[in-house]
C-alpha cells in the first residue's frame, strides 16, 4: 500500500479518503476516524458520508431532516375548509360544461323530451292530417 501522507512522516494511511491521517498521535490527525466527510456521524450511520452538510434521515424517505424542515416550510398549509371550497367549485364549473354541452346537443339533435318513438308518432299524426 503507498503512503498515503509521503511528505509526512507522522502519517502515512487515510483509510476513509478524507484528507487526514489514521494515526491519533500523528500530524493532521482524522478527527473522526471512518467518517469520510467529518461531519462527526460514523460513515455507516451517515446517509451521506460524502456531504459534511447531510447526515440524517430518521423517516427514510432520502430526504436529509433539515432539508426536509426546509421543503416542509414552503409547503402552505390547507385547511378542509378550503378544500371542500375547491371541490365545490369545481363541481359547479363541471355541471355548467355538462349543462352547457348538453344544450349543444339537444340544439343539433332536436328536442330531448321526446323519444324517437313519440318523434315518430308526431310526424306519422302530421302525415294521416295532411291527406285528409
Amino acid at each position: 500500500m503507498p503512503d498515503a501522507f509521503p511528505l509526512d512522516p507522522t502519517q502515512w494511511i487515510d483509510q476513509d479518503n478524507d484528507g487526514y491521517g489514521d494515526n491519533p498521535n500523528g500530524a493532521n490527525a482524522d478527527p473522526s476516524p471512518n467518517d469520510t466527510d467529518n461531519d462527526g456521524i460514523p460513515n455507516n450511520e451517515d446517509g451521506w458520508p460524502l456531504d459534511p452538510t447531510k447526515s440524517l434521515d430518521s423517516d427514510g424517505d432520502g430526504i436529509e431532516d433539515s432539508d426536509e424542515v426546509f421543503l416542509m416550510t414552503k409547503i402552505p398549509s390547507t385547511s378542509a375548509g378550503s378544500v371542500m371550497l375547491i371541490a365545490l367549485v369545481i363541481g359547479i364549473i363541471t355541471g355548467i360544461a355538462g349543462y352547457l354541452v348538453g344544450i349543444r346537443n339537444v340544439n343539433r339533435q332536436g328536442s330531448p323530451s321526446r323519444s324517437t318513438f313519440e318523434q315518430e308518432n308526431i310526424v306519422e299524426q302530421e302525415l294521416g292530417e295532411n291527406e285528409l
